[in-house]
């Protein structure tokens, strides 16, 4: 019974807390801009934090009021499994993604270091990543921000690799419209042929991303964001964008 709340106590914790942390970004964002962040924003960071607090304490009460006494065999069955997680965790997956030899082994190291990526395919000599459509996000904002900052990461793996040239990324989702139907729809899709990303320095572009999000749209061959998305950004990001509404560049008009 104690071993059960305690388990729930951490699941808890670890899913309030990614909420919490989440809160915390947002509102520390703000405080950057100087301005007030709202007051159901302020609200979810209070309340977060209080319920990883109490869920905390219930977690330390259980583990004070279990049996100190382990079963000589639980203990040899903990270090076994000790010893495979450190294994792999010394698994380099971002240097199998780079040495990969063909699209199912890329896709087996991409899940293995990012678990948003869904599918990998090939589409003649075109690696296309997809992210997990179900994934849920803060904003619309930080959909745009990350799936940046996430494929500047693979787009550079992707480049060291021989194997694999031209990329593109895409992410779908589902759509609610004026009337409650919904659709399945793309969210945001981005094309980086090798003639683009070889004039990339990824040493200091990635940075450079994370800093500003739309010097990795602005880069690419081509990119589209669907509508519904866009109009919903923050405004000095859509400022800093240009739209890729041009036949010859955007993105679906490409290979989509």
């Amino acid at each position: 019974m104690l071993a059960f709340l305690g388990q729930t106590a951490m699941i808890i914790f670890v899913f309030v807390f990614i909420f919490h942390m989440a809160a915390r970004r947002e509102v520390s964002k703000d405080e950057d801009r100087g301005v007030e962040s709202a007051p159901r924003m302020l609200k979810m960071k209070r309340i977060t934090g209080q319920i990883m607090g109490v869920a905390g304490l219930v977690f330390l009460a259980t583990l004070a009021l279990g049996n100190d006494e382990a079963d000589p065999k639980e203990e040899v069955v903990a270090q076994n499994d000790q010893s495979k997680e450190k294994q792999i965790e010394e698994v380099n997956y971002s240097e199998l993604a780079r040495t990969a030899a063909n699209v199912s082994e890329l896709e087996a190291a991409l899940k293995q270091l990012d678990q948003s990526v869904d599918s990998v395919r090939l589409e003649g000599d075109l690696a296309v990543i997809s992210y997990d459509s179900e994934e849920a996000v803060w904003s619309e904002n930080t959909m745009v921000k990350e799936f940046a900052t996430d494929s500047t990461k693979i787009l550079e793996i992707l480049h060291a690799n021989p194997n694999f040239g031209d990329a593109a990324f895409e992410r779908f989702g589902t759509l609610v419209d004026d009337k409650g139907n919904e659709s399945e729809s793309g969210l945001i899709k981005v094309l980086y042929l090798e003639s683009e990303s070889s004039q990339l320095n990824f040493k200091n572009f990635t940075d450079m991303v994370y800093g500003d999000a739309a010097k990795f749209y602005n880069n690419a061959t081509g990119y589209a964001i669907n509508g519904a998305i866009y109009t919903k950004i923050e405004t000095e990001l859509q400022y800093n964008m240009k739209w890729a509404n041009d036949p010859k560049t955007d993105v679906y008009n490409v290979y989509f």
